[in-house]
């Protein structure tokens, strides 16, 4: 009986959900790889290296299989079908594998080339655009499910060379789980993927990230149009044409690190509010140097200068307040000592003559409406008759 790898592993593993259902490279039960490993005579440790979980401590700090992770792009999965090209290849490494498999890094965001060819890899069927669902097929890897082209013989564009470098690059922290950028060596790999994604994510979003793009086109000779996030707004759902661009974008910032990032950035205003945007905690190295280049320097008036502000305004009547205030000289940090500061020192101006016999007065007149004149009627006429 002839079974597809799709009805020989709903088949044998009778789970519900189907396995395949599932992105299981990404997403798969231990369990389920386990028992492949033993139906298979692998290793267990060898059968867990294929999945994506495998780089928790080298791409991630820590994987999940509850939501998606960072740098694995999505196959969106729908029952059997697949919606997303997350899945890429290289046409050449397709051709000249004696039995041609799908890599793992190739499912990774931070690299968008083939280290051995030089060519950009690709994510669909160059005849029918479909993305790759080798589960529905018995043709082999190297076929499309759909229209069965040739897979191997999908026309490859050679890599440029920023995007080259970008992956040889995030290829070497993956080898090694270190890497050395500029003079500053990751000796813990996952640090170095956060700085590395948050650099190209303000490249591809954000309120400058046009005026940044036009600076790093025009170095790296690439297009500069804008990167369509729409609905998702993170890198990972590019497509492979597109991700292969912005990595060509960023390798200016990184070649000469750090001083190209901060010349680029400084030039096109991305300050450090966006350079270190959505990140919950900014990692040291690339803290230090935003602190140290890219925040602006923001004039902070002096004691004496909000002490006389606050004088002068009070003087003109208006209403003294931290807000107020900084509305006028703008955020320091004397502004609340100063103004109590200033409430302490005031002392209270005596009230006028004619002010005192208008109050006894009106209190005169209460009394006779209502009860005996008040002490404070008493306090009054006191005062009046003592000047």
């Amino acid at each position: 009986m002839f079974f597809t790898q799709f009805q020989f592993i709903n088949t044998y593993f009778r789970s519900d959900p189907p396995v395949l259902v599932r992105d299981i490279d990404n997403f798969g039960d231990p369990r389920i790889v386990a028992a492949m490993a033993y139906g298979t005579g692998t290793p267990q440790e060898r059968a867990r290296h294929t999945t994506l979980g495998a780089l928790e401590g080298v791409l991630l700090e820590k994987h999940t299989v509850v939501r998606d992770n960072h740098w694995i792009r999505p196959v969106g999965v729908r029952h059997r079908n697949r919606s997303r090209g997350g899945q890429r290849y290289c046409p050449q490494c397709l051709g000249s594998d004696a039995r041609p498999y799908l890599r793992r890094r190739w499912r990774l965001a931070a690299i968008s080339t083939c280290s051995i060819h030089h060519v950009a890899l690709l994510d669909r069927c160059p005849e029918c655009t479909s993305p790759l669902m080798p589960h529905r097929t018995a043709l082999g890897l190297n076929r499309c499910w759909r229209c069965e082209t040739d897979l191997a013989l999908a026309p490859a564009l050679p890599a440029l060379p920023g995007a080259l470098a970008y992956s040889e690059l995030a290829a070497a922290a993956l080898d090694q789980g270190w890497v050395s950028l500029g003079a500053h060596t990751f000796h813990y790999s996952p640090l170095f993927f956060v700085v590395l994604r948050q650099i190209t994510r303000v490249i591809a979003s954000g309120k400058r990230s046009q005026q940044l793009r036009d600076r790093l086109g025009q170095e790296a000779q690439v297009s500069k149009k804008p990167f369509d996030l729409t609905g998702r707004n993170a890198i990972e759902f590019l497509d492979a044409a597109e991700t292969h661009r912005l990595h060509a974008l960023a390798w200016p910032l990184l070649k000469d690190w750090p001083s190209g990032y901060v010349e680029h950035m400084r030039a096109a205003g991305v300050w450090a509010a966006w350079a270190t945007r959505d990140l919950l905690e900014t990692p040291f190295v690339l803290r230090q140097i935003v602190d140290q280049h890219l925040r602006l320097d923001l004039y902070s008036p002096p004691f004496a200068e909000v002490f006389t502000a606050v004088r002068v305004m009070s003087g003109q009547g208006h209403r003294i307040s931290n807000k107020g205030m900084r509305r006028v000289i703008g955020d320091s940090h004397f502004l609340g000592p100063a103004i109590s500061l200033f409430r302490s020192s005031i002392t209270p101006t005596p009230p006028s003559r004619r002010a005192l016999r208008q109050a006894a007065t009106r209190s005169a007149s209460a009394s006779e409406r209502h009860q005996p004149p008040s002490a404070t009627r008493a306090v009054i006429v006191r005062t009046i008759r003592s000047e």
